[in-house]
């Protein structure tokens, strides 16, 4: 009996890491995202909490420089947050780019192993034909040897 071959273990061998390769571009692409959730609501509550105390600066009749100067910091944690929120969505647009990138990786790898299992279950059942073949003529060779 001969062994089986796979005549494309290389093409299942770059499917396979083309689909590594992926998976591992998605996890990055899923933390850089967590990451900048984690950034926009940092930028979000300092900036709720600077216009608070500038809130609270008006409602004690602080000077008009203090809440000028709180304003103005006000509006640098505003374009902080807003930056941050643009990071966010370049993330998630990024997070979908690998999502798909990996999914057609896992199609084209699964496609591969599926065919790989149906060549050697072919191969298999050829083996096993033939294994019978030789076992229903093993009585005829036998008679053949008695009255040969």
């Amino acid at each position: 009996m001969k062994p089986f071959r796979y005549r494309l273990t290389a093409v299942q061998r770059v499917r396979d890491r083309r689909e590594n390769e992926a998976t591992e571009q998605y996890a990055r692409a899923l933390a850089m995202r967590a990451n900048a959730v984690q950034t926009v609501d940092r930028a979000e509550r300092e900036l709720a909490a600077g216009q608070l105390e500038c809130s609270n600066l008006l409602g004690n009749g602080a000077p008009a420089g203090d809440i000028r100067q709180r304003q103005s910091f006000c509006a640098v944690l505003q374009e902080r947050r807003d930056e941050a929120a643009r990071l966010l969505e370049q993330a998630e647009i990024q997070l979908n780019q690998a999502l798909g990138v990996m999914l057609t990786a896992r199609r084209e790898a699964e496609a591969v192993r599926k065919h790989h299992e149906k060549a050697r279950s072919g191969h298999l059942q050829e083996q096993q034909r033939e294994e019978q073949h030789i076992l229903d003529d093993l009585p005829l060779r036998s008679l053949a040897g008695m009255f040969g």
